[in-house]
């Protein structure tokens, strides 16, 4: 973000995601003071897949 803000000065947010769904995840960067804060944010397809992961986790029986 700094090389960026060297080139455009007057940037003081970017905003992203791919393919223009946010289940694959978002960008999101902010300036505030002079400092950026944000990064990558997960979007719903991996909530999703980590919550199907944990439910057939608990689905399986525990080896004695």
């Amino acid at each position: 973000m700094d090389a960026l803000t060297k080139k455009c000065d007057k940037l003081s947010a970017l905003r992203a995601n791919v393919l223009r769904t946010t289940s694959f995840g978002t960008v999101a960067w902010e300036r505030k003071d002079g400092k950026w804060t944000g990064g990558v944010k997960e979007g719903t397809a991996a909530v999703e897949q980590a919550d199907g992961e944990r439910i057939a986790a608990e689905a399986r029986p525990n080896p004695v």
